[in-house]
């Protein structure tokens, strides 16, 4: 399957993201950079890191004539039973900013899903086109580093074996944080119950099987029209089920990758903030959720064993 199927309702070529036209400005110092220089100039660094980019897919929120949020996949080499995708979107309103994100496709159901993202911090004024291509590069050196953690992550989903009851428990979880509501929380436990793949069984029922029926239910939903929701949703999935699976919380693989800064920062004029949840090892501390009891099922069972 492509990736077009996660584009939604504006789905367009290179060519066409190229044609688009741009807004108005927003002020007397804000400047539009065309969001196809960002996407040309990533498909450039990434060739220079040795990535091939095998399909690619772009869409935008707001009318054709009037863009306001753009974002597109890139998908890179296969990896097993999943392909490397690599998000980067941006916005033409100041809605959301610049950001890179790496993430999967898994085959078997086509399920896109993100585990961490590189946010390129930086103002939309006059000297914007002297910085993208730095704070461009910065990101893209570390993205080598997060596809390798996204495979020791998987690797660590597929040997976490878990009872039906414990992941029901989960999905409830995963509702509570927000990450599925009613009618996908009541889709999830049923695929967790009856898989419909033997993949996902490829090792008894494990995080790996209930981090694919959760992503498969991403899609799931009628009114999606952009990837943008799968791209914040998938990232919280990714994090709560760290914790279930214990991973990350001693940094686990990341000194093979030379990841010595807990927090993952870059520290370079560039400043990129990258956001990867495998390496911060401090879930329970963030304070992100901390009045929603979210993550107290999670703590359960990385406390039990």
């Amino acid at each position: 399957m492509s990736l077009i199927h996660h584009i939604g309702a504006h789905p367009l070529t290179r060519e066409q993201l190229a044609d688009l036209p741009l807004p108005d400005a927003l002020g007397t110092r804000h400047f539009i950079r065309p969001f196809h220089l960002d996407v040309e100039l990533l498909i450039e660094l990434l060739k220079a890191k040795g990535f091939t980019v095998k399909q690619e897919a772009f869409g935008h929120t707001g009318p054709r004539e009037k863009p306001r949020q753009l974002f597109g996949l890139l998908e890179l080499e296969a990896s097993g039973d999943y392909a490397i995708v690599v998000g980067i979107r941006g916005s033409y309103d100041r809605t959301i900013p610049r950001g890179i994100a790496v993430g999967s496709r898994v085959f078997a159901e086509n399920n896109l899903s993100f585990s961490g993202e590189i946010e390129l911090k930086t103002r939309q004024t006059l000297n914007i086109d002297q910085r993208i291509p730095e704070l461009m590069k910065c990101a893209v050196d570390k993205i080598p580093e997060m596809v390798a953690i996204q495979e020791l992550r998987f690797a660590k989903y597929r040997s976490t074996k878990l009872s039906i009851e414990e992941g029901d428990l989960v999905l409830v979880s995963l509702f509570r944080a927000g990450v599925l509501n009613s009618q996908t929380l009541a889709q999830a436990l049923w695929g967790w119950e009856t898989p419909q793949h033997e993949e996902y069984l490829a090792n008894g029922r494990t995080v790996w099987t209930l981090f694919n029926v959760t992503t498969q239910v991403f899609k799931s939903r009628e009114d999606r029209t952009n990837v943008l929701p799968i791209w914040e949703k998938s990232q919280v999935l990714v994090k709560y089920l760290d914790v279930v699976c214990k991973y990350g919380g001693s940094n686990a693989g990341t000194e093979d990758y030379g990841i010595d800064n807990p927090d993952y920062g870059v520290e370079s004029a560039c400043e990129p903030v990258v956001r990867d949840f495998e390496d911060t090892g401090d879930f329970e501390d963030t304070g992100d959720f901390e009045d929603t009891g979210d993550f107290e099922d999670a703590r359960r069972f990385k406390d039990s064993e």
